[in-house]
């Protein structure tokens, strides 16, 4: 009657309750992982050694190759290759998949805007305006395309909206080189 031999329902739950544990500490070491090959990548790309940096991210575990991070570090390294059109495939996808990511959409236009042009990269930076409108880097890179297409006005506009959001970006108005014709029209 009194037995201490647990039964099967107890271990069934002792079993249950031991899984969310089993699934966070898989989780915990997938992200070390994912963490240590970026940072290992991100080294190898930051001494020129874009082959090196794209073999470090396929040693991720495939089922995190496709997460937001990995995908943008894939998109700087094959801009660093100047792979213009594999970039611009995976960042029409990435963008689909993770449409709240805003360091693909950027990353992505590069690529666009290599491959297709100036108004191409302007429609992919839009397609996420909604999503991304406190975003000061969104406003610099849409107030770069538009300066490179000759529209100083929007471009004036959109530089105005990067600097309200982040001051940060002053600079970043006076050294850029897709800005010299806003800077130039200053000038005159």
């Amino acid at each position: 009657m009194g037995s201490c031999n647990p039964g099967p329902t107890t271990q069934v739950h002792r079993h249950d309750h031991e899984r969310p544990f089993q699934w966070l500490r898989r989780e915990m070491i997938s992200r070390m992982d994912r963490a240590h090959h970026l940072l290992t990548a991100e080294g190898f790309l930051d001494l020129g050694m874009a082959k090196e940096a794209w073999d470090e991210l396929d040693e991720i575990a495939p089922s995190d190759r496709a997460h937001p991070t990995v995908l943008g570090m894939r998109l700087r390294i094959l801009e660093a290759m100047e792979q213009w059109q594999m970039g611009a495939e995976i960042a029409k996808g990435a963008v689909r998949a993770y449409p709240e990511e805003f360091h693909l959409r950027l990353f992505g236009a590069t690529h666009i805007r290599q491959l297709e042009g100036l108004e191409e990269a302007l429609r992919f930076l839009q397609e996420g305006a909604s999503t991304f409108r406190n975003q000061p880097a969104f406003w610099f890179s849409m107030a770069c395309l538009h300066c490179q297409l000759g529209d100083l006005e929007t471009t004036t506009e959109f530089t105005r909206l990067a600097v309200d959001l982040d001051r940060s970006f002053q600079m970043k108005v006076l050294d850029h080189p897709d800005l010299s014709a806003l800077r130039a029209s200053w000038e005159s």
